[in-house]
């Protein structure tokens, strides 16, 4: 596992509609990376919301 640097944060915006619902920055660990990498290349595969947990459980 990653180490976590206490003074790596991210900014994540969550968008509905594409208006920000809520904006908080979260410590960023390496195997946060990785989730984030699995959603971000299933979203330009274009896979639904609905159906990128399924995607998720077929690459871990």
């Amino acid at each position: 596992m990653g180490e976590v640097n206490k003074n790596r944060l991210s900014s994540i915006r969550f968008l509905f509609g594409g208006n920000i619902v809520f904006e908080t920055k979260i410590e960023v660990t390496e195997i946060d990376k990785e989730w984030l990498q699995l959603i971000i290349e299933a979203k330009n595969l274009g896979i639904e919301k609905k159906e990128i947990l399924d995607y998720l459980n077929q690459k871990i």
